[in-house]
C-alpha cells in the first residue's frame, strides 16, 4: 500500500475539478437497487427519520429527502488550492503517465474520487478511470464505469452513472453524463425525479438533456413523463428550473387514489409568459372519468390589478350518469385592484356544470365537499374625502339539490361616513343602504333601504380603550308577492346601544432562547337593541353578528 502526496500533477489539471459543481440528471432503472443500499450510497432518508424542521412539502410527498452527509463541510477554501493525495494498492510512475491501481482514493481538498484504476497521461492531459468509481463533495455524489477527463477541453464524461443531488433533491441514472467548460451538462439516455429512489411517484425521461448551471435551467429533448410506471405524456421539448425561479417547465406532480374515480394522476406544466402574467396547464388522468384540463392564468397590471381566472374541463365524463358522458367543467375568477387613491374593484366569481362537480372532481377538501352554494360577487368601491361609495352585486349558484336557490342583491348601492370631524368627543355614525332583490325561485322579491344614524363616543389609553355608541336603525320595504303580483311595504326599527372595552398587557419574555414579546387584550361588550316584531317580513339575507 503507497501512500503519497503530488504537489500538482498537472498544472491544467485539477483532477477532482472535473466532475461538477453543476446540475445533474439521469435515469431511473428498474429495480435499480434495494432500499437498504440506497440509504447507504446516496443517503436517502425515510420520511419518519427526517426531522421536523426538514419536512418541507416536497419532503413529505415523496417520503422522504436526500440528506447530505458533507452538508456542513467548510467550502471557503477551493479544492484547487490542495495538493493531491493518492491512495492505491499500487503504483506505476513513468516520465508520461502516473498510472495507480487497487481501491484507488484521490483526494483534493473536500472532493473524494474512489476507483479501481486512475491512469493520468500527463502528455495529452487526460485522465481515464476505471469503476466502480464514486465521486463526492458536498452537494452531489456520483458513481459510474468509467470516466474520461480532458484537461485542455475541460470536459468529463462519465459512463453508467448513478448520482444524487442534495440540493436540488434530484436522483437518476444515465448512458453518460458530459460536462463542458462552463459547467453544464450533457445527458444521453437519462431521466431524473424529485422524489424517492425507491418507487418513484413519477419520473422525467429523455433521449437528450442539458442542464445550465449559471441559469439552474434544464431542457429535455424527446421526454416522456411516467406516473407510478405509467407513461401519461410526451413531450417533443420541456424546459424544467432546478430550483425555486419562476421558469416554464413541469411542476411537482401530484398522484392520489379514492372511490370516485380511481387513480388520479396530474402533472401541471408552468408557463412563465412575462414578468407580470403566467399560467399553468394542468392535465389531470382519472382512471374511471376520463382526462381533464385544467388552465389557471394570473396577471398583474398597474391599471387592472390582480386577476387569477382558473378553467377545467372533462369531456365525456364515463362515470357521469345523468345525462350519460356528460362534458363537465368549472370556472374562477379572482380580481381586485386599487388603480388610483379614490378606486378600488373586487370580484369572486365561481360556476360549475352541475351540483355534483365539487363532490366528484374537487373531493380533495372536506371544504369544497361541504359547500352548498358558489359566490358570484362584484364590488366596485369610491372613497371620497369623508364617504365610501359601494356598488355591489351578488347572486349564488346552488349546488345542492334539496335546498332553493339564494336570493340575489342586483344591485346594491351603499354609503359609510368615514370622515375624522368630531362633534365634540363624539363622532358621527353614517350608514346607508339600498338593495334590491331577486330570486328565480317562487319567493317573495322587493328592495330595501337600511338606515343608520348616531354617535359614538372613544376613548382610548395606553392600557386599553372603551367605546360608547348609540344609534338609530330603520329598515324600509317594499316588496312583491309571486303569485299576484301584489305589492306591500313593511318597515322595522330599533335603538342601539353598545359599550364596548379592552384591556392591553404586554411582556418581555424568552422560550427556547428566543426573546419575544407577550400580549394579552381581554375585551368585553354589551349590545342592547329595542325589539320591534318583523316576523312578517322575508329574510333576503343574514350573516352573524360579529365582536366589533
Amino acid at each position: 500500500m503507497t501512500n503519497q502526496i503530488y504537489p500538482l500533477l498537472i498544472a491544467r489539471m485539477p483532477v477532482i475539478a472535473l466532475i461538477l459543481i453543476a446540475t445533474v440528471t439521469g435515469a431511473i432503472a428498474d429495480d435499480l437497487i434495494d432500499e437498504t443500499a440506497i440509504q447507504a450510497r446516496i443517503n436517502w432518508v425515510p420520511l419518519a427519520l427526517v426531522r421536523e424542521d426538514d419536512r418541507d412539502e416536497r419532503c413529505i410527498k415523496c417520503g422522504g429527502r436526500y440528506q447530505d452527509p458533507l452538508v456542513n463541510v467548510d467550502r471557503s477554501v477551493p479544492p484547487a488550492q490542495f495538493d493531491l493525495e493518492v491512495t492505491a494498492g499500487d503504483t506505476d510512475i513513468t516520465d508520461e503517465t502516473l498510472y495507480f491501481s487497487d481501491n484507488v482514493t484521490v483526494s483534493q481538498g473536500y472532493r473524494t474520487l474512489k476507483a479501481q484504476e486512475v491512469s493520468i497521461d500527463r502528455i495529452e492531459q487526460t485522465v481515464v478511470a476505471q469503476g466502480p468509481i464514486e465521486f463526492r463533495e458536498p452537494g452531489i455524489v456520483m458513481y459510474g464505469d468509467t470516466m474520461n477527463y480532458d484537461s485542455l477541453g475541460e470536459r468529463a464524461v462519465l459512463a453508467n452513472a448513478e448520482f444524487a443531488m442534495y440540493d436540488q433533491q434530484l436522483y437518476g441514472v444515465a448512458d453518460a453524463i458530459a460536462r463542458d467548460a462552463n459547467g453544464s451538462l450533457e445527458i444521453e439516455d437519462g431521466s431524473l425525479t424529485f422524489c424517492s429512489p425507491i418507487e418513484p411517484s413519477w419520473v422525467v425521461m429523455a433521449e437528450n438533456l442539458r442542464v445550465d448551471s449559471t441559469t439552474r435551467i434544464g431542457e429535455a429533448w424527446g421526454a416522456r413523463i411516467d406516473v407510478k410506471g405509467v407513461p401519461i405524456a410526451y413531450l417533443p421539448w420541456i424546459q424544467f428550473p432546478l430550483d425555486d425561479q419562476r421558469k416554464t417547465g413541469l411542476l411537482f406532480p401530484d398522484v392520489s387514489s379514492d372511490t370516485r374515480g380511481g387513480v388520479d394522476i396530474t402533472v401541471p406544466i408552468y408557463m412563465n409568459l412575462a414578468p407580470n402574467y403566467d399560467a399553468t396547464y394542468s392535465p389531470r388522468l382519472i382512471q374511471d372519468r376520463g382526462l381533464l384540463h385544467r388552465l389557471n392564468a394570473r396577471l398583474l397590471s398597474q391599471r387592472t390589478g390582480f386577476w387569477d381566472i382558473t378553467g377545467a374541463v372533462l369531456r365525456s365524463d364515463d362515470l357521469h350518469a345523468t345525462p350519460p358522458n356528460e362534458d363537465r367543467w368549472s370556472i374562477n375568477v379572482q380580481q381586485s385592484s386599487d388603480p388610483s387613491d379614490r378606486l378600488r374593484t373586487h370580484i369572486d366569481y365561481s360556476k360549475v356544470s352541475d351540483n355534483r362537480y365539487l363532490r366528484d372532481l374537487e373531493n380533495n377538501t372536506l371544504s369544497a365537499q361541504r359547500q352548498t352554494a358558489l359566490l358570484q360577487h362584484a364590488r366596485l368601491d369610491w372613497l371620497a374625502d369623508n364617504w365610501l361609495f359601494g356598488l355591489e352585486a351578488q347572486q349564488f349558484q346552488n349546488i345542492t339539490d334539496d335546498l332553493s336557490d339564494n336570493y340575489k342583491r342586483l344591485p346594491q348601492i351603499s354609503a359609510v361616513w368615514r370622515g375624522n370631524e368630531m362633534i365634540g368627543p363624539m363622532a358621527p355614525i353614517i350608514q346607508l343602504q339600498a338593495a334590491n332583490f331577486d330570486t328565480d325561485a317562487d319567493k317573495v322579491t322587493g328592495q330595501r333601504l337600511y338606515q343608520e344614524l348616531g354617535l359614538t363616543l372613544p376613548m382610548t389609553r395606553d392600557y386599553g380603550f372603551l367605546n360608547t355608541s348609540v344609534s338609530y336603525r330603520a329598515i324600509d320595504y317594499r316588496l312583491k308577492s309571486p303569485d299576484s303580483n301584489q305589492s306591500w311595504e313593511a318597515s322595522v326599527d330599533s335603538w342601539v346601544t353598545r359599550i364596548e372595552g379592552g384591556l392591553e398587557f404586554e411582556r418581555q419574555t424568552t422560550l427556547f432562547g428566543t426573546s419575544f414579546i407577550q400580549t394579552l387584550e381581554p375585551r368585553v361588550q354589551y349590545l342592547y337593541a329595542s325589539y320591534d316584531d318583523h316576523s312578517g317580513i322575508p329574510d333576503f339575507d343574514s350573516a352573524e353578528l360579529t365582536f366589533s
